[in-house]
């Protein structure tokens, strides 16, 4: 089960070569009863100049990190991978809390310390499926968000 769940990106602070970061993809997967999330996160990194950095991913409710380094920006980009066990599920209006985490990616030059990026991201979790199962007179067409059905 995966999707790329309601998110949403902003800025917290960066340094004047903000350009280290061109685009950041963040898809997730759950597992059957839905008691743990796992996030792939994908930063695809840009620089003027070959430098050795550390990305490193947090889901900052619940401290669970990640880092990747690179002896030179010449890799198109970093890839992370996050673990979240009894995750908080990500409901639509009218069924619960339609709750996000917030996972911080900082790109940070290793030889110096220099923050190079720090940027927030919110990530929602949640399993769509269209329940399409078999009935005498046809088929069923039934929005299922999180294993509950949903009408829309």
């Amino acid at each position: 089960m995966s999707g790329t769940g309601p998110q949403d990106f902003s800025t917290l602070a960066s340094a004047p070569t903000q350009e280290f970061v061109n685009e950041v993809s963040v898809f997730h997967d759950l597992n059957a009863d839905y008691s743990e999330a796992t996030l792939r996160i994908r930063q695809f990194l840009t620089a003027p100049v070959e430098r050795t950095v550390r990305v490193s991913a947090t889901v900052v409710e619940t401290g669970e990190t990640a880092s990747w380094e690179t002896p030179t920006l010449g890799e198109p980009y970093a890839a992370l991978t996050l673990k979240i066990q009894n995750p908080k599920l990500w409901q639509p209006r009218g069924h619960g809390d339609p709750y996000r985490y917030t996972l911080r990616l900082v790109v940070t030059d290793v030889a110096t310390g220099e923050v190079l990026s720090d940027i927030e991201r919110k990530v929602g979790l949640r399993h769509v499926e269209i329940d399409q199962s078999p009935l005498p007179e046809g088929r069923l067409f039934r929005l299922m968000i999180n294993g509950h059905q949903v009408f829309a």
